[in-house]
């Protein structure tokens, strides 16, 4: 049980139904429902799309809409919160190096600053933070994450652990779906893309795979491809759409779809394929594990350490797809290094369930969110603010240190 009362978190507050924010979202309510005299207090950075009422235990801080300075106002805004409602701990949620104004702040008034934070390369631009090590403690989802903040970003290890996004593992279990059972009759094997349109996804890989595995091996691609308002996801959503027409067998779904309806797409595949070139974790692989679905993706840093060994196939990122940044250059795996990997899963449906098998047993040592992963934050939350600490105290001893 968590012993902290109170705690105020700041961040993306979903409104998509996967990746970062929706970790985010899962996290919390499972929080609420294992700790539900907790008061969570929440600041939102992306006001216009929030729905409060998906989150109804949480008191929602929304601000000035029309704010010209962001940074500043969070500045005073979130340590007057925090003081105001005695509220010892603000946990930054994928807010990297915008942190760096809140930093003195908060601690001047008493509270400790908790990060949860990926990294996906080591030029992130978390690192344009000076001063990440002057925060209380940071959590991130991978060892690469840990060990890339410590090596660049300056951050003792004293200072840091690793505790992975996770999954309800309850509502993410093998099943037999309508969809399921629907391309089982018609003996079709069912691969599924799931991710934003966009090129580091590595979705125009997989594109010229369609028309060969469709025909020759009875395949259906089912692409929930998420496209966002940008030229290139525009350009990529009317390939999709017109691609979907011209052939029945690629299933393309851009509108956002409910919770549920994704935890049974997922149990619907017989094999994920995600050919990114950058990911700070990559939710979709521990769903599909969940599954008993075996992964085909990238030899990222951060999937080696989510897939293991032996719950699916690693293809190495070779082709250049874009820029992180002015240093990182974005790969993704070739179309022929996919249509390998892809061939090998369908001609070998024994050695998929076995992976798939292994993925499971992965997910609930590793990734369980209720039994793993949620007593990891609570006693996260506990070691940083025990029982008898005291919001003034931590004033007059700063106070003290100040004046010597």
């Amino acid at each position: 049980m968590l012993r902290l009362e109170r705690s105020l978190h700041w961040g993306p507050f979903p409104f998509e139904n996967t990746g970062g924010h929706v970790v985010q979202q899962l996290l919390l309510d499972k929080m609420h429902e294992k700790a539900p005299l907790h008061e969570f207090y929440a600041i939102p950075k992306n006001i216009e799309l929030l729905d409060p009422k998906a989150m109804p235990y949480i008191q929602f801080f929304v601000g000035d809409k029309s704010m010209t300075n962001y940074l500043e106002y969070m500045g005073k805004y979130i340590p007057q919160i925090i003081s105001k409602y005695h509220i010892p701990l603000l946990i930054p949620f994928h807010i990297s190096y915008d942190v760096e104004n809140l930093i003195d702040p908060v601690h001047d008034v008493g509270a400790k600053i908790l990060m949860h934070q990926t990294v996906h390369f080591k030029t992130d631009l978390l690192f344009n933070c000076k001063r990440l090590n002057d925060v209380d403690w940071i959590a991130t989802p991978t060892q690469f994450g840990k060990d890339v903040l410590s090596h660049i970003g300056k951050v003792s290890k004293t200072k840091m652990n690793v505790i992975p996004h996770g999954i309800d593992t309850k509502k993410y279990y093998p099943h037999d779906t309508p969809t399921k059972i629907f391309y089982r009759e018609k003996k079709k094997t069912v691969i599924l893309f799931s991710g934003r349109l966009s090129m580091w996804k590595g979705i125009h890989q997989i594109i010229p795979l369609f028309r060969e595995f469709t025909k020759k091996y009875n395949c259906v691609f089912i692409i929930r491809g998420q496209p966002i308002q940008i030229e290139e996801s525009s350009m990529l959503n009317v390939i999709m759409d017109t691609i979907s027409k011209q052939n029945k067998n690629v299933v393309y779904l851009s509108e956002w779809l409910p919770q549920s309806t994704i935890e049974n797409l997922f149990a619907s595949a017989d094999i994920l394929i995600s050919p990114t070139g950058s990911e700070g974790f990559n939710v979709p692989l521990i769903e599909a594990m969940a599954c008993e679905v075996p992964v085909i993706t990238t030899s990222l840093p951060n999937h080696v350490e989510i897939l293991g060994e032996e719950t699916g196939i690693f293809v190495k990122p070779k082709e250049i797809a874009g820029m992180a940044d002015r240093q990182t250059e974005l790969k993704v795996p070739t179309v022929d290094d996919l249509r390998g990997a892809l061939k090998y899963l369908i001609e070998n449906p024994e050695e998929r369930k076995i992976m798939g098998r292994r993925g499971r047993e992965r997910v609930l040592q590793n990734f369980d969110l209720e039994n793993v992963i949620i007593p990891k934050w609570f006693k996260l939350f506990d070691t940083l603010i025990p029982e008898n600490y005291s919001m003034e105290s931590e004033i007059m001893r700063r106070m003290e240190k100040n004046e010597t």
